[in-house]
């Protein structure tokens, strides 16, 4: 947690002079001329998908210079595999673990059950003293998905709140076994694509269902109905059928479940899928899956090719759609047990409208994890692949304000348009 004190003991003698000048007390020192108190660490715990980068606690020092002089404390980042954060986060938030910022993230904790158990804050009065600029990044509707019974208990990630369904494709088996696949439109034409794949490559597993990739039946749910927040009851045909149904005694689940037992029987599934942990991209670089089931954006394709090394092919199964809980899916809460929270919503404000300290938390450090392009796109430093890279993850969608942050030159200076 302190690990990064010595470091920024310069940068707090700097700030000192500084902020007594201004007559401010943001610093959370003592101003008495008898010596000063540490800054508070707010730690910052969110799930990854990719390893613990190697540079990470350089990335920290850089967004602690940061919030110590713009918010008075410094910062712990405290990322987690996908598959430990999935039994870890509900474990660290019922036992109260002094934790500033946390992500939410829908289906691994519920925002409802969160709210329900007092286990996050109500943060409305501290966003309106120490964060207002939230407001005004974060549209009102966005703000209410996030409110129960008109109290804010965290501010949705600002990515993209509408998603698509599909398939993950390695293109270079597409190519080896001239596979056409312009013409996939349901699930059920996938299924002469797995065949071949079977029948020619022994030692991998057509489709990957599991870990750390999006249940199939959960996700399909999910791109044809508003499922209402929980799914219990939902509303069909995309949320137009106004009438609360049983989605679970629909033909449509039944044909889903039918096509999934078969593909089972088939041999079209990854052994033991549900119980491995190892998400789609570590499968992937492995030679382990052929495709992976995937909700898709504007820029996934490139996010997905640079985490694995492969070209990869995205077949769109279903349009895009947004619902509320894909707005309050992935948010920032403010853990009960979190001993400073006026500090933790100060470093909130920052995740949402300083463009520096979001681009250090997604990218690192410009000039030595990344160089900015002329058309104002990054890229990695000459010479230096995503394997080779001290610090590349994707983080972006649940950074804060991913649309104050670069894009990627793959992904195009017109990503946040397209998004």
């Amino acid at each position: 947690m302190k690990k990064k004190v010595l470091s920024l003991m310069l940068t707090a003698a700097m700030l000192t002079g500084l902020l007594t000048g201004c007559g401010s007390g943001a610093s959370g020192g003592s101003s008495d001329g008898g010596g000063s108190e540490e800054m508070p660490d707010i730690t910052l715990t969110f799930p990854i998908l990719t390893s613990v980068p190697q540079d990470l606690d350089k990335v920290e020092e850089a967004m602690s210079a940061i919030s110590a002089e713009k918010a008075g404390c410094t910062i712990t980042l405290q990322p987690l595999g996908f598959s430990d954060y999935m039994t870890q986060a509900s474990l660290m938030l019922s036992g109260g673990e002094d934790i500033g910022l946390m992500i939410h993230f829908d289906p691994i904790t519920n925002f409802s059950t969160l709210v329900q158990k007092g286990q996050v804050q109500d943060i409305t009065e501290l966003v309106d003293e120490y964060a207002p600029e939230i407001k005004d990044v974060v549209a009102e509707e966005y703000l209410e998905a996030s409110s129960v019974d008109g109290k804010l208990y965290g501010v949705p990630t600002l990515h993209d709140l509408a998603t698509g369904y599909g398939v993950i494709m390695r293109t270079d088996l597409l190519e080896k076994y001239n596979i056409d696949v312009s013409g996939i439109e349901t699930l059920e034409d996938l299924n002469p694509v797995f065949e071949v794949i079977k029948e020619n490559e022994t030692e991998i597993a057509p489709m990957f269902t599991g870990g750390g990739a999006m249940n199939p039946l959960d996700a399909v749910m999910k791109t044809r109905a508003d499922i209402l927040g929980d799914g219990y009851g939902v509303l069909m045909d995309r949320g137009q059928d106004t009438t609360v149904t049983n989605y679970f005694e629909s033909q449509e689940y039944r044909d889903y479940v039918s096509l999934f037992y078969e593909w089972g029987q088939n041999g079209y599934l990854l052994a033991d899928s549900e119980s491995i942990q190892d998400t789609y991209t570590t499968l992937f670089k492995a030679n382990k899956i052929f495709a992976s089931f995937m909700t898709t954006k504007p820029g996934q394709i490139e996010q997905d090719e640079r985490n694995t090394g492969l070209d990869l092919t995205l077949v769109e199964i279903e349009e895009p759609l947004t619902m509320t809980n894909l707005v309050n899916g992935i948010e920032w809460v403010v853990p009960v047990g979190a001993s400073n929270p006026e500090k933790s919503v100060e470093v909130l404000k920052l995740l949402y409208t300083d463009a520096e300290f979001v681009n250090l938390l997604n990218y690192g450090i410009e000039g030595e994890h990344y160089v900015v392009n002329d058309d104002g796109t990054i890229s990695l430093p000459e010479g230096v692949t995503a394997d080779q890279s001290t610090f590349n993850w994707s983080i972006a969608y649940m950074s804060g304000n991913e649309f104050i942050a670069y894009s990627w030159d793959t992904d195009g200076a017109d990503l946040g348009e397209r998004t």
